[in-house]
């Protein structure tokens, strides 16, 4: 059964796809537009104000959030609406961005830092159509998807979604299925998502539990569908960065896909790196604690 946003551990704010990495088979599929976002102000307050009064955390995520030339102004504006304890910010905490570091800890009540230097980090396939696979199994396989059972709802610029990375598609194929930031999105049942499944879901592949890659590695999958989508657009198939998918439909892979979440010791490092102290909650959250 697809699980409803209010139950989902957080409402992403998508406030840019740009990203300091092109890691492959990326949920955001970075290195396939032509240009990428900026989210804008008064759209992100919009959004804010939206889902102020969710159950859920407010996530501030990209792409890497911290290329956004308005980040300060994006963390004072939380800062007045939204106590810490409500915000997470997810990123590569890349060192070239350590002046944010005291705004950081003032800002946010968790941080999910990722830097892609961990050595077992997997990347399913997302450019794989699961409608092409199963027919019209693949609803069956998208309720018991696991990433939209784990993951987030999200906002981006063309509105908002019961699953980040059917987001991240639709920045790509404008469906028009997007909910309406202006009306309480997050609250509407799992039968109301069906025309996202129907247009987002049907090409997407995470829900296949296809063989994954690690991201470090320079090739996206895709099957034939996307390559000839993409094939004038996206740099990376103009590179030729790109595997025709021909891996098992459902691997039995011995490798947890979100196995390096465990690893405390690689986030703290990332932090230490960044000038935050990290501390591990209760909840197994990281509260940025200090900035050095």
């Amino acid at each position: 059964m697809l699980k409803p946003i209010i139950a989902k551990e957080a409402i992403q704010i998508e406030i840019t796809n740009a990203c300091i990495h092109r890691c492959a088979n990326c949920t955001r599929l970075v290195g396939h537009h032509k240009k990428s976002y900026m989210m804008d102000l008064c759209y992100f307050k919009a959004a804010v104000e939206n889902i102020q009064k969710a159950p859920n955390m407010i996530g501030i995520m990209g792409g890497e959030p911290l290329l956004h030339p308005r980040f300060k102004e994006i963390c004072e504006y939380l800062q007045k609406k939204i106590p810490p304890e409500k915000l997470g910010l997810w990123s590569t905490l890349d060192k070239r961005f350590k002046k944010y570091a005291s705004l950081i800890v003032d800002t946010f009540g968790t941080v999910f830092p990722n830097n892609h230097t961990h050595k077992i980090i997997l990347h399913s396939p997302v450019l794989v159509c699961s409608k092409d696979i199963l027919g019209s199994r693949y609803v069956d396989a998208v309720r018991s998807c696991w990433l939209q059972n784990e993951w987030s709802a999200s906002i981006n610029p063309g509105g908002a979604y019961f699953c980040e990375v059917a987001a991240a598609i639709d920045v790509i194929l404008k469906t028009k299925t997007a909910f309406n930031i202006s009306t309480l999105w997050w609250r509407k049942k799992p039968s109301a998502y069906l025309q996202q499944v129907k247009a987002l879901c049907s090409r997407c592949g995470v829900c296949l539990n296809l063989t994954p890659r690690k991201d470090t590695e320079k090739f996206d999958d895709m099957d034939d569908w996307w390559i000839k989508k993409l094939k004038v657009t996206s740099p990376k198939v103009n590179a030729g960065q790109y595997q025709i998918y021909s891996g098992k439909i459902f691997d039995q892979r011995s490798d947890d896909i979100n196995i390096f979440r465990s690893d405390i010791k690689y986030f703290e490092k990332i932090g230490k790196q960044f000038g935050l102290e990290l501390v591990l909650q209760p909840n197994d959250y990281l509260r940025p604690y200090n900035a050095r």
